[in-house]
């Protein structure tokens, strides 16, 4: 496993957040270096340390997450940091839309304690993780 990676969580839901933190903290070498509740509050974010991936949730009030993955990555013009959509539905459009937005991967919330790990690894060696395109029902 990856030691010291770098974490960003974005995600509106509160609890979700928590627990997302909790996790890493207890399973994981990782540091989390931003929890935020926006894409567009990560996007102004003003950043002395990087993330090397960022948990990102797709559905936040405002931009959604492939607007603030867009807008991040041409604001600090970072294209080397890897995005994790995190989602609890998927649809053919956002399928469509997550290699477009310069996603690297996405994990459904109801899986993210069992994916996370291999998702991270997976992004940070081999470049993409989207198990659940096979089958997401």
């Amino acid at each position: 496993m990856n030691k010291g990676v770098k974490i960003s969580i974005v995600d509106d839901n509160k609890i979700f957040r928590e627990g997302l933190r909790f996790f890493i903290e207890n399973n994981t070498e990782w540091q989390i270096l931003h929890e935020v509740s926006s894409g567009t509050e990560f996007v102004n974010l003003n950043m002395s340390d990087f993330p090397d991936i960022v948990l990102m949730d797709i559905n936040t009030p405002g931009r959604n997450g492939f607007e603030s993955t867009f807008d991040f990555m041409a604001k600090h013009l970072r294209f080397d940091i890897k995005v994790i959509a995190l989602t609890m539905y998927l649809n053919d459009f956002q399928k469509i839309s997550f290699l477009n937005a310069g996603i690297s991967g996405c994990i459904l919330k109801k899986d993210v304690y069992h994916e996370l790990s291999e998702a991270v690894e997976t992004v940070l060696n081999k470049g993409v993780y989207f198990k659940m395109f096979v089958n997401n029902k």
